[in-house]
């Protein structure tokens, strides 16, 4: 019988891999009839049951300060959300999203969104663009609120 797949820590300690090729991979803390939290499907999305959620605790962020909102914006014009077709999966699909290139080189906070990855492709900090679209939103309300003040 064929494995269906391994599971090995390397030899520096630094990583552990799992690899079941051409299976859907489930990360499941459960038993019986729950769901696993966290699939891995073999198009490669990851999908997450219950939600994702990152520390964001204030001990754990130093030099906490507001960020331009200026800056903000300058990514949210620089940038134009594109349509493509992703070639490295097993199946082509549209997609709609941005380009990490375009979001890397779009102002100061470029850097902070985006950035080179161990298999030598850009990526994208998807969750952070909320920030940027938080900024935006803020300062239309502001706007808002001016020319209604002027009412």
């Amino acid at each position: 019988m064929r494995p269906l797949g391994k599971l090995r820590a390397l030899e520096s300690g630094s990583e552990v891999q799992l690899q079941a090729t051409s299976q859907t991979i489930s990360l499941q803390n459960q038993t019986g009839a729950f769901q696993a939290p966290v699939v891995v499907q073999t198009n490669g999305l990851l999908v997450a049951n219950y939600g994702l959620q990152n520390n964001s605790d204030t001990n754990i962020k130093a030099n906490q300060q507001p960020t331009p909102l200026a800056d903000l914006k300058t990514v949210f014009d620089a940038v134009e959300v594109k349509s493509y077709t992703r070639t490295d999966t097993p199946q082509p699909e549209d997609r709609i999203g941005f380009i990490a290139q375009e979001i890397l080189t779009a102002g100061v906070l470029g850097p902070k969104l985006a950035s080179m990855q161990e298999n030598g492709l850009y990526g994208l900090d998807y969750s952070r663009l909320t920030c940027v679209l938080w900024g935006v939103c803020k300062q239309l309300e502001q706007r808002v609120a001016a020319l209604e003040a002027d009412d």
